[in-house]
């Protein structure tokens, strides 16, 4: 003020008297003096209200508590964020819905579990119910009583089961009596809205004009039969609830916190009502919350239905007894199963259970056992099993050797084995059956090699023991003659040791000397010994085992053997 009124006095006056300088500047230094302080301050205050950053770090550091001390005072914050947020989320969702989708995938999974698990348990608890009001004594004398009625057995059953069902609420703006907002539990016939409306505002105003209640006073109930309407009143609207039964006093505790949602939320709508009821949409969800339903507590649920307890048992014993049933010959034919698994030469491939009956598919010998003269020694039902066996020859050691014996019918003396897929034949053998045997033993499965090292050949024995060596009267040498037969008789022996070395056989050939009767015994006697010396020497010195021939005397000739200077030869098998 003291600057304003001096710059209006600079204007040059002529008939003013001209200021003292030196007053002046006196006095500009004294407001130098005061204000200079507050100037400084004032410079600093208005620099940091016009920095934006400098506005936001401090309204950042009042924020969190200013939010916090707001919303314990009421929802009026909550209100005027909600677009805002919605807005962002919408805006969010519709820029990147993964970063929503993330933020959402910890608690989405759950909730989608509880609400599924919410689903079936109201699933089974209305299957239950419906079982039981259907098979049950009293489900059909429900039934008799829809007939009789003619209602249908929903509403008999509902009558009969119901505690209270609120099935409608209705919204009324109380200055103008109009609706604002109507909703309706499911199958509920209804009345014309506005009409319901518009009649429960002239009962209210009949009660207070018949009665003469204060202005602050209002209509809490009304009940018609089994209808009772309750009445909640907030200060622009009220709820009208209408409830069939008896309803707890908690309900009014819903209609109280309904009302007042309302009011929070569409405070300026109601205020600003003018007839117009569509703003009032965004209500019907909390207008919804307020359908509620219970039903009677079962007070005999103890004393469940004898006839559905009954069936449950029967169906119970009937699962019991097939299910042992069907275990135990399970049971049974995994038995058999088993066996014929133990069984050489058959191979069950599959078995399964089909249409009432066991099938089984293998591969069985024809040396094996019977699989159906087995079935025949279980449990098991013959009739319920279906078999299907293909034949194969089994490589079983058994079933080898015995297939071999078969095959290559060895003659007597001659003995087969089988040693590790090895066939041994031992023993006496003509030459005739060894080619045969030779070619056929390739064609026995399990058969790998057919090894006739320990056999020996009876027709060289014989050739043998046929051999003659003859010499002159009184004489103990080989004849000239003789060297082609003893050349022979090499040979086969040689031979014949070869066979009894693989056979394993231990033997031995004894040469006897013979005379002619003539002479005296004692000559003839030591002429036969000589004789077999000489053939043992000879044979020995043409390459024949010493270890196997030995001399003996007075050994009988057969017939063959008639001529009495020669010498004889016996192979003996030692066992």
């Amino acid at each position: 003020m003291i600057e304003l009124s001096l710059q209006e006095n600079d204007q040059p006056d002529e008939t003013v008297q001209k200021p003292d300088l030196q007053a002046l500047d006196e006095f500009g230094e004294l407001r130098e003096l005061l204000l200079a302080e507050d100037r400084e301050q004032f410079a600093k205050l208005k620099a940091r209200i016009e920095n934006p950053q400098r506005r936001a770090e401090d309204l950042s550091s009042v924020l969190p508590d200013s939010i916090l001390l707001r919303a314990k005072k009421d929802k009026a914050l909550t209100k005027a964020l909600t677009p805002t947020v919605e807005e962002s989320l919408n805006a969010s969702v519709k820029r990147n819905p993964r970063a929503i989708a993330d933020a959402i995938f910890p608690i989405i999974g759950p909730a989608i579990r509880k609400a599924i698990s919410n689903a079936l348990r109201e699933l089974v608890q209305s299957l239950n119910q419906a079982l039981e009001y259907s098979i049950s004594i009293k489900g059909v004398k429900w039934r008799i009583e829809a007939l009789r009625t003619g209602k249908s057995f929903a509403e008999v059953v509902l009558s009969h089961t119901l505690r209270y069902r609120v099935e409608q609420v209705f919204l009324i703006h109380i200055e103008t009596g109009l609706l604002l907002q109507h909703v309706s539990a499911t199958h509920t016939v209804t009345q014309d809205a506005d009409m319901v409306s518009g009649m429960l505002t002239a009962i209210q105003d009949f009660v207070h004009d018949s009665f003469g209640t204060k202005s602050g006073d209002a209509l809490e109930s009304l009940e018609v039969g089994d209808l009772q309407v309750w009445i909640e009143q907030g200060p622009k609207a009220l709820l009208a609830s209408v409830i069939r039964g008896n309803a707890p006093q908690e309900y009014r505790r819903v209609l109280q916190d309904a009302i007042e949602t309302i009011h929070l939320e569409q405070a300026n709508a109601l205020s600003a009502f003018q007839g117009e009821a569509s703003a009032f949409e965004a209500s019907r969800p909390t207008l919804e919350d307020c359908l509620q339903m219970q039903l009677q507590e079962q007070a005999d649920k103890t004393r469940q239905p004898v006839l559905l307890w009954a069936i449950v048992g029967v169906v119970l014993i009937a699962v019991a007894t097939w299910l042992f049933f069907s275990l135990r010959s399970q049971w049974r034919f995994d038995d058999y199963v088993n066996r014929l698994q133990s069984e050489p030469g058959i191979v069950v491939v599959s078995q399964e259970r089909r249409g009432g009956k066991f099938h089984i598919t293998g591969l069985r010998d024809p040396l094996a056992s019977d699989p159906q003269a087995i079935l025949q020694t279980t449990e098991v039902n013959p009739q319920t099993v279906v078999s299907r066996w293909e034949t194969y020859q089994s490589s079983h050691p058994d079933f080898v050797l015995q297939r071999a014996k078969g095959l290559l019918q060895p003659p007597k003396g001659v003995a087969l084995t089988l040693e590790n897929g090895v066939l041994h034949a031992s023993g006496n053998a003509p030459l005739l059956w060894v080619g045969e045997a030779e070619r056929l033993a390739k064609l026995i499965v399990g058969v790998n090699e057919f090894k006739l090292d320990r056999l020996f050949d009876e027709q060289t024995r014989a050739r043998v023991e046929k051999t003659l060596i003859h010499f002159n009267a009184g004489s103990a040498e080989i004849l000239p003659t003789e060297r082609e037969i003893m050349a022979s008789l090499v040979e086969d022996l040689q031979a014949l040791e070869k066979q009894f070395i693989a056979a394993g056989k231990s033997w031995r050939v004894e040469i006897s000397g013979h005379t002619d009767p003539t002479g005296p015994d004692s000559l003839n006697q030591e002429l036969q010994q000589e004789r077999a010396r000489n053939v043992i020497a000879t044979l020995i010195a043409q390459g024949v085992s010493a270890n196997n021939l030995v001399a003996v005397s007075n050994q009988p000739m057969n017939q063959s053997q008639d001529s009495g200077r020669q010498v004889t030869f016996k192979v003996v098998i030692v066992e």
